[in-house]
């Protein structure tokens, strides 16, 4: 369940989390633990969560349409390399990519050994007071952020991104979105102006292709399961 929502442009990994849980409450012998601290659902949403982490490059790869944040910061670095995220990615870039791929595969039995051992110290992390450990990640971003160009103005968009985060964390907006649109957003206009111009000006070629209309149904269908799950969740 989680290797398919992931593999969804924009699913993300809490919806996989809720549907590994429902399914794995579902099909449980004892559905009635679930809620109140049964290892069997906290094992089947983090494992729903987990499963995501690798699909998501699934739609970045196919179509150049990121499945999650953080496949949209892989995205983000294409980008700025000079890779155009999509089918060509793989044909043009292929050595690139496949070293991608061996790198998820170590980190992975790299991930599997150290969380054997380490497991008891990253538990003492969780105990680290906010006070220390912002001030640190606030120094080594000014820092990283001024060596990467020596521009104070990277700086200062640096610092009024962080407020204007902080301001949308305080008034309960999601940060995701601006992520996967600042990825999303220019081949999606992109698109819409060749769409326009093979259409000679008419909108109503956005919806005369079949293939066109598969995808708008799909996507109408996510939204209404990614709503409903919100609900059952709340």
């Amino acid at each position: 369940m989680g290797t398919f929502i992931g593999a969804l442009p924009g699913a993300g990994q809490s919806l996989a989390a809720f549907m590994s849980y429902g399914l794995a409450q579902r099909f449980s012998r004892k559905p009635e633990d679930f809620g109140k601290g049964s290892l069997e659902g906290i094992a089947s949403a983090e494992s729903g969560n987990s499963a995501t982490a690798g699909s998501t490059f699934i739609p970045l790869f196919a179509f150049g349409i990121p499945g999650s944040a953080t496949a949209a910061l892989f995205g983000a670095a294409f980008i700025l390399m000079g890779m155009t995220p999509g089918p060509s990615l793989l044909t043009d870039n292929t050595e690139i990519i496949y070293a991608l791929f061996l790198t998820l595969i170590f980190a992975n039995l790299v991930n599997l050994v150290l969380g054997k051992v380490l497991l008891p110290y990253y538990s003492r992390i969780a105990m680290i007071q906010p006070g220390f450990m912002i001030p640190g990640v606030f120094i080594l971003a000014i820092v990283g952020t001024y060596a990467a160009n020596n521009s104070v103005v990277d700086v200062w968009v640096l610092l009024f991104a962080g407020a204007l985060g902080v301001t949308l964390r305080l008034m309960s907006f999601p940060l995701a979105p601006l992520v996967l649109g600042f990825i999303i957003g220019p081949g999606a206009e992109r698109a819409l102006r060749q769409s326009m111009i093979m259409g000679g000006g008419d909108w109503a070629v956005l919806i005369k292709s079949p293939i066109a209309i598969g995808f708008y149904v799909a996507a109408f269908a996510l939204i209404l399961l990614f709503t409903f799950a919100l609900r059952a969740k709340k």
